[in-house]
């Protein structure tokens, strides 16, 4: 659904739904939206959505475009514009795709959108879409970008913005209001060593990075920040059954500068109870685990599971002064 402002956002249209409302075997869903606009007023609409694939019953994930012309009153039928590999692995305790592992922190392949549209006054822009985000199978993950310089009728083939050494998570895309300049930034997580992703007791070190490239050839990027390393088992779900870094990686540019945001687990300590206790619950027997909502925002659990796996106290189980559930958003301002 999409509302549009016609005076800075004093009042609001009614909203306007771009794509049907369904969450099916038959659709899969559509999440991870953003919008922007070009220097001519038309509206981008990316999100991640799937399609099918003739003649298997199977679905192929998909970053989905829909434009408008006239202000967001009313959109083009969505179509696809890229195929992607969703990061990460399947948790089946969480039910839902982890980035490091067994416990760890939830990931996404959402798309992430920018348009070189002159602002602030439009003057000399080139319109040049860029879309971006992380994609590949676990251990072998990219901070893809792609290009399009005529209103998103086409794309260039994605490359990989990110340094080989890094797995980039949540990955997001800027473009100078000249087009000259692209940016990246993503979590980097180090490459996994033997057993990482099924066991809950060695480091998960992360930490964010910015880059930037030339823009009208997605080529030439290098490394102009490194946040200080982390370790994401120091971050928690409300309810401690894993980790959690939020989706809100952020960057946008100015012809001269960049400013990008990350989720960093620099300040956080990694608890030996809390990591004992991930461990539990995931050996507790089927029947105490399944049908059990163990989502991000969910505390509440059944007596036997409470009974066999007893939830820690950080402030008590935790070593005095422990940073355990303390991760931040760190920013950086970097000249290319």
């Amino acid at each position: 659904m999409i509302a549009h402002s016609d005076d800075g956002g004093s009042t609001w249209s009614d909203p306007v739904q771009v794509t049907q409302a369904t969450n099916t075997a038959h659709t899969l869903g559509r999440q991870g939206s953003a919008i922007r606009t070009d220097s001519h007023g038309t509206v981008f609409l990316v999100f991640e959505g799937s399609v099918p694939v003739p003649g298997t019953g199977s679905f192929q994930a998909v970053q989905m475009l829909a434009r408008s012309f006239d202000g967001g009153r009313t959109f083009e039928k969505q179509r696809s514009v890229a195929t992607v590999t969703d990061v990460g692995r399947l948790d089946p305790f969480l039910g839902r795709f982890t980035f490091d592992g067994t416990a760890g922190a939830r990931t996404d392949s959402f798309p992430s959108l920018d348009i070189a549209n002159g602002a602030p006054t439009g003057a000399a822009a080139t319109d040049r879409v860029l879309l971006g985000w992380s994609d590949g199978t676990f251990g072998n993950e990219s901070a893809l970008v792609t290009a399009s310089n005529d209103g998103g009728d086409t794309w260039s083939t994605p490359v990989a913005a990110n340094d080989p050494n890094d797995r980039p998570d949540f990955t997001a895309v800027a473009i100078s209001p000249d087009g000259r300049s692209a940016y990246v930034v993503y979590d980097a997580f180090q490459k996994p060593v033997s057993g990482y992703a099924d066991n809950l007791f060695v480091p998960r070190f992360m930490q964010g990075v910015v880059r930037g490239g030339n823009a009208a050839t997605l080529s030439g990027f290098t490394t102009l920040h490194r946040g200080a390393m982390g370790d994401a088992r120091s971050s928690a779900q409300n309810n401690q059954v894993a980790e959690f870094l939020g989706d809100y990686n952020y960057v946008t540019a100015s012809n001269g500068k960049v400013y990008a945001t990350w989720n960093d687990t620099r300040a956080g300590d990694v608890c030996a109870a809390v990591q004992k206790f991930r461990a539990g619950i995931r050996g507790l027997p089927t029947s105490m685990t399944s049908g059990v909502d163990w989502g991000e925002d969910n505390a509440a659990s059944a007596d036997a599971q409470v009974a066999a796996a007893p939830r820690p106290l950080p402030s008590r189980d935790c070593p005095s002064g422990s940073r355990f559930g303390n991760s931040d958003i760190f920013s950086v301002t970097a000249t290319r």
